[in-house]
């Protein structure tokens, strides 16, 4: 008979009778806690052993520490956490961690395998559990690539980055054998440190945390500081010019030489004891000899003497150009008489940069930041003498643009816009989202008028002085396709209002832009009826409402330009009179695509009428600008003013209009747009 076995109430599964003695059985999920055991034989009988099962919690890992270590293996590695068994095992990713330690079900030492980038580590128990997921990293070997300074003095003491890889938290920065002081992890990629002291080349070793080490060869000079004794000889003109040997101790090849700071000319190393140079101009008469080396001056001594030479007066005759921009920058030409090597050059008393003495006669150099005016330019001798050019450069500011009126317009350009800003000048290119106006007006300094050329959508205004300086305003202008209205005014007693004003707004209720014609030209005036009460303007695609200043006043609202389906659906008014004026009131209107057939079959004699269901083909017309209501049925009836309209996409059409089955107007060739 079948034998079942219980644990806390729950059935085992697999339960085997071996004999009567031995059970085998797989236990069911429990948590953790210790339960009785309950056998039961197929006759009902049954025997207990009590607190005779234990079910164990799955291991929990909540730390490792630490949480990264050396790609290769040994790193040695503490686990904290709960439900650790005695023989469980460490796997990090796919290989085990050797040399398992289980101190306590809360803690687990061991050492890592060897391995690459971040590795997923758990612990299995020897019941088959397995702990959650903990991440622990193999970081590469830390490598040295260059250090900048790369050379420094013999006492250290000196700022350096370190520059490399794999550098973390807690590296070491060693120079030769000594460490480093104040060293700062500034990234993965570079370090800063302060050197120790040391002596000739050394190598730059780096170490993190986890052992791993590698060393830059020779990446660091020590430095002796450079001594000046002599200089021979000790004395020369005024002008520069004169070849001298410096002699002293610790000369390096890239050490340069200056005399009372200025840079000394054809530096050439001949040994550690020993420099050659050509004296700078200078109109000091005793002159300090310094040899820099990595920015440690050293000199002391009153070493060379210049000696007074008397100059003759410098002239300035030119400047080119006479202008430039106020932020300078501006190569100049200075040319006179009588220029030396180390004069200088001043605009509105600021000095230039990049001075260049090209000849007795020529200077070239590079003009300074000036607020906008008209200055003095300044030539100076290295003995004080000068020479005045006054009134020779402008310093021209960039041109602004404050505003533009009308800041919108026909789509075929052609319109005259006004820029108002400042630093305007006469031969100014405008370009309107790149394409240059036909017609630039320098009206002054603050107003230029300008002519739009043909364009699309919203575009910035740039405005670019005959000097280069430009200035972009940007989305300062926005083309728009112009769309004709058109509708005849009448009183109530169907009289046309003729000279009557109208005003438009759009649909936010401030007055519309409009325009005479489709170009863009403004109105200059008051939008009025015209002497038959016709009523016409531009404006770009949208809502308007038109208020008709007539007693009492007419308002139509929603009076679309230019908005409908794809392609657009666009307004047709019309109205049709006898040639004595009087309205065609009930008449029928068909609108036929073009060709179109206006003439009625003709039948046979002595046969019967052909039918004939008026002019063919019809187009498709609607009462919306959106075509939101559908097509409409033709034909179109006039009302008591002669007058139907409609809407239709852009296009040639021939409109006919018959009075009962007789064609009384062909109007062909009748364009919509």
């Amino acid at each position: 008979m079948a034998v079942s076995v219980k644990i806390n109430g729950n059935p085992c599964t697999g339960v085997t009778l071996v004999n009567s003695t031995t059970i085998t059985c797989f236990p069911p999920a429990e948590s953790a806690g210790t339960y009785d055991i309950v056998v039961q034989n197929g006759d009902g009988q049954q025997g207990t052993l009590a607190a005779s099962y234990t079910a164990e919690a799955a291991p929990a890992i909540s730390s490792i520490s630490p949480n990264a270590g050396k790609l290769a293996s040994g790193t040695a590695c503490t686990f904290s956490g709960t439900g650790f068994l005695a023989s469980a095992t460490v796997q990090f990713g796919s290989s085990p961690a050797t040399s398992v330690v289980v101190v306590s079900p809360t803690q687990i030492t061991c050492v890592a395998p060897s391995g690459s980038g971040a590795e997923n580590v758990t612990v299995q128990n020897t019941d088959g559990q397995t702990s959650n997921v903990i991440t622990y990293t193999f970081q590469p070997v830390p490598q040295v690539t260059s250090v900048n300074p790369n050379e420094g003095t013999l006492a250290g003491g000196e700022s350096v980055l370190v520059n490399g890889s794999g550098y973390l938290a807690g590296m070491t920065i060693s120079f030769g054998a000594s460490l480093a002081t104040s060293v700062v992890i500034l990234s993965s990629t570079q370090a800063s440190c302060v050197t120790p002291a040391g002596s000739g080349l050394v190598n730059v070793t780096v170490t993190n945390l986890d052992t791993q080490t590698s060393a830059g060869v020779n990446l660091f000079e020590y430095d002796a500081t450079p001594v000046v004794s002599g200089c021979t000889p000790n004395h020369g003109s005024i002008l520069g010019g004169d070849a001298v040997t410096i002699s002293g101790a610790n000369f390096e090849p890239d050490d340069v030489i200056t005399f009372n700071g200025v840079l000394a000319t054809s530096i050439v190393f001949v040994n550690a004891g020993s420099m050659t140079c050509v004296t700078p101009p200078n109109p000091a008469i005793l002159c300090i000899v310094q040899v820099v080396d990595e920015g440690n001056v050293v000199g002391g001594a009153s070493l060379f003497t210049y000696t007074t030479v008397v100059l003759a007066t410098p002239t300035l005759t030119g400047v080119l150009p006479p202008s430039g921009p106020t932020l300078g920058g501006t190569l100049m030409r200075l040319t006179g008489t009588n220029l030396v090597s180390g004069a200088l050059a001043f605009i509105g008393g600021i000095l230039c940069s990049n001075i260049n003495v090209v000849s007795s006669t020529e200077i070239t150099c590079v003009s300074p930041q000036l607020l906008p005016g008209v200055y003095n330019v300044t030539v100076m001798n290295i003995d004080n003498q000068a020479a005045t050019l006054t009134q020779s450069y402008t310093a021209i500011a960039a041109p602004q643009i404050l505003s533009i009126t009308p800041s919108s317009g026909s789509s075929q350009g052609g319109q005259t816009v006004v820029l108002t800003g400042n630093f305007f000048s006469p031969g100014s290119t405008v370009l309107f989202g790149g394409v240059a106006s036909p017609s630039v007006t320098y009206v002054s300094s603050s107003q230029l008028n300008v002519v739009t050329p043909a364009g699309t959508g919203v575009v910035s205004i740039t405005v670019i002085g005959p000097d280069g300086q430009q200035f972009v305003y940007a989305n300062g202008y926005s083309y728009s396709t112009l769309y004709r209205y058109e509708s005849l005014i009448r009183y109530s007693n169907g009289q046309a209002a003729a000279g009557v004003t109208v005003s438009v707004t759009d649909s936010t209720g401030l007055a519309a832009t409009v325009y005479s014609d489709a170009s863009g030209t403004p109105l200059t005036t008051a939008i009025t009826t015209d002497g038959h009460g016709m009523l016409f303007f531009y404006s770009a695609s949208g809502f308007y409402a038109v208020t008709v200043n007539t007693n009492p006043v007419q308002v139509y609202t929603n009076q679309a330009l230019g908005v409908g389906l794809t392609p657009a659906l666009f307004r047709k008014d019309l109205w049709f009179h006898s040639p004595t004026g009087q309205a065609l009131s009930g008449v029928q209107v068909f609108i036929c695509t073009q060709p179109a057939n206006t003439t009625a079959p003709i039948p046979p004699p002595r046969t019967h009428p052909v039918p004939w269901g008026g002019p063919n083909p019809l187009a498709t017309i609607y009462l919306d600008p959106q075509g939101a209501q559908g097509s409409v049925q033709q034909p179109l009836v006039t009302d008591g003013f002669g007058y139907c309209g409609f809407y239709v996409v852009p296009g040639m059409y021939t409109i006919v209009v018959m009075q009962g089955k007789n064609i009384i107007l062909v109007l062909p060739d009748q364009q919509v747009e």
